[in-house]
């Protein structure tokens, strides 16, 4: 009888045990629950922060390609620069050779002239009247090399000079200088082709070549007043030609020290 008394309250003891605790699961269930996750305060700052970073990339990004660009242009502005000066400066190479070739023939023709009106003293014999009376019916022709000064002016290169001293000096070359030669040119050229050629084409008969051509040539005023005129507006083409060349040739060296820079 003793022992199954012990024995139910043993089983009650051992049922009583596996119970769960009616209070415990009550808490339990109570029990605020703790969240894992980041605050939203935190994950707002995170994503500004990255957005951040992104943003500063793609400006630095941007940057650097309009930097490289921009060099780029440079870069191609001054080569296009040095070529440009290149062709500018074998353009005026050729004028002053042209315009060294051309006072050659300047010197030679005011020679013929000079030895014409020594005539009276020194008669020219009748073998060399030709070749005396030749060049004084001869004019002058200024020919200039403007191809590349007129590319610029089309094409709006000048703009990549960036010498404007020097710009300034070459359109005075051949926008004034030039145009001033080229007129005393034309007035020589009217001169001869209008007044003096006729005038020894009418009264003159130069196939005779004699000595009596040459002296009735002499004796002729309006001959006389158009060879002195003639003498007169040669030698000062002669000094406008030496002017220019020399200025060519500083404009040439100008030139290449922009090259060299």
């Amino acid at each position: 009888m003793e022992s199954g008394s012990n024995k139910g309250a043993d089983d009650f003891r051992r049922r009583r045990r596996k119970r769960p605790s009616t209070r415990s699961s009550q808490e339990q269930r109570s029990a605020p629950v703790r969240s894992e996750t980041v605050p939203k305060a935190a994950v707002r700052r995170i994503q500004w922060s990255k957005h951040g970073i992104e943003f500063l990339v793609i400006v630095f990004g941007i940057m650097v390609s309009f930097l490289l660009n921009e060099w780029r242009q440079e870069r191609n502005e001054r080569i296009q620069e040095q070529r440009l000066l290149a062709d500018l400066r074998d353009d005026l190479r050729n004028d002053s050779a042209a315009f060294a070739q051309e006072m050659r023939d300047l010197e030679l023709i005011l020679s013929s002239i000079a030895r014409l009106k020594q005539h009276s003293e020194t008669p020219i014999p009748a073998d060399s009247v030709l070749r005396f009376l030749g060049p004084p019916l001869s004019y002058v022709g200024i020919s200039a090399q403007d191809v590349t000064y007129q590319a610029m002016k089309s094409t709006g290169s000048v703009a990549l000079v960036r010498d404007k001293d020097l710009l300034r000096d070459i359109f005075s070359l051949y926008g004034y200088r030039y145009f001033m030669l080229r007129e005393a040119a034309d007035i020589d050229k009217r001169m001869v082709l209008d007044h003096m050629l006729p005038l020894v084409n009418e009264r003159f008969l130069l196939r005779t070549a004699d000595g009596a051509v040459m002296d009735r040539l002499m004796a002729d005023t309006n001959w006389q007043n158009l060879i002195d005129f003639s003498e007169f507006h040669k030698t000062r083409i002669l000094e406008l030609l030496r002017k220019e060349q020399a200025h060519i040739e500083l404009l040439i060296t100008r030139i290449g020290h922009q090259l060299n820079t």
